[in-house]
């Protein structure tokens, strides 16, 4: 008989629709779309789109906004007409979720175990939170003549355009010393695949920044891929939390923030039937070490560079200009932002129009700092 966890209370008011999908969000054949106005022509394409959708299965509900299994979504234009079509990520914890009619895996508001999995057969799997996480939420990212899903775990999911189920997946950790990796990656002019991972096993080579050449034909996408640089952790035990990096064209740009991950706590949440959310560490009067890695040797540039206390998800812009690094940023000025997107937080402050703590930023980091 396998562990079973209590599930969050359920909302006190109805959910949006956007987050109260459920397996029919999975659609069979495409449907036309309402066109305001007029689309040329000659625009041709295919928009895909993905996110957590879904959070709820039977009794049991995610309760934050980074919790919900896969739904791709698919806009194509042809003829100034549109198609839309969206069907959930099969992922193997999607499809043990609709099996058995109730939530499985780590989330990170909250943990539910796989059902099929006893309290023995399973000890050791607690220890190793998201070895089988294939729940790739985050975004979609084109290679070659490839669709991938991603997410912040290193299992990448192959979506077949035309039906946007998982035609294969692959774990980046098979064939590199990462753990977790990166949904955004980057793409040089070469056609390089820039990707980010960390290694809990190795502090002093903990984050690290992974080039992937071109594929050939027929071969794995990954198969090439090796280590370009790497950077130690401030701490012994902790992991500061990155959602993404940045990249210009001759320096890679890494962000260790004061909101870490807890190595201990990370091996024992599945145990412990907590998500992911347990076991961050705010270290709050610490600020922001901003670190400026050489692309080409690996080596980082010799400049301790501090950004004040905050937080943050998403680059929006990195550049070189005169000798300078220039960083545009998502600022939070909380470190806490992940309490802000869960979903009942969300509502309510929606509900009454509670201003968001957040805005833009921009960081100038010289490159040399004789004559400053």
């Amino acid at each position: 008989m396998g562990i079973r966890y209590s599930t969050p209370a359920p909302p006190t008011e109805p959910w949006p629709q956007y987050v109260d999908l459920d397996t029919t969000a999975s659609m069979k054949e495409p449907i036309q779309a309402k066109v305001t106005g007029t689309i040329p022509r000659w625009v041709s394409g295919s928009l895909y789109r993905n996110g957590s959708g879904i959070f709820k299965m039977g009794q049991d509900r995610f309760p934050c906004l980074f919790d919900g299994y896969a739904v791709i979504h698919r806009w194509s234009i042809q003829d100034g007409s549109v198609t839309y079509m969206s069907t959930a990520l099969d992922s193997e914890l999607y499809k043990k979720a609709v099996k058995h009619n109730r939530l499985v895996g780590e989330g990170i508001g909250a943990s539910f175990p796989d059902p099929c999995k006893t309290i023995f057969n399973s000890f050791f799997s607690y220890f190793m939170p998201y070895i089988d996480y294939d729940n790739s939420y985050i975004s979609m990212f084109e290679r070659g003549d490839k669709l991938f899903a991603l997410a912040e775990n290193t299992i990448v999911h192959e979506v077949d355009r035309k039906t946007l189920k998982s035609d294969r997946k692959r774990n980046v950790d098979k064939v590199l010393a990462v753990h977790s990796g990166t949904a955004h990656p980057h793409i040089d002019r070469e056609g390089n695949m820039y990707y980010y991972g960390t290694n809990p096993n190795n502090l002093n080579k903990l984050y690290n920044f992974v080039k992937v050449p071109p594929a050939k034909k027929g071969e794995d996408q990954f198969a090439n891929a090796e280590i370009v640089a790497s950077l130690p952790s401030r701490w012994k035990l902790n992991i500061g939390y990155a959602h993404s990096f940045g990249m210009t064209e001759n320096f890679f740009i890494h962000f260790e923030q004061p909101l870490a991950l807890n190595v201990p706590r990370m091996l024992c949440m599945g145990l412990l039937g907590a998500g992911l959310e347990s076991t961050l560490v705010n270290y709050t009067s610490e600020p922001i070490q901003i670190h400026v890695v050489n692309r080409h040797t690996g080596e980082r540039v010799p400049i301790k560079y501090i950004a004040p206390h905050g937080f943050i998800f998403h680059f929006i812009n990195c550049y070189e200009d005169s000798g300078f690094v220039v960083v545009d940023v998502v600022w939070n000025n909380s470190t806490s932002p992940i309490k802000d997107f869960y979903i009942d937080q969300l509502m309510n402050a929606q509900k009454h129009k509670f201003p968001l703590d957040t805005g833009f930023a921009r960081f100038v980091l010289p490159l040399s700092v004789q004559g400053i």
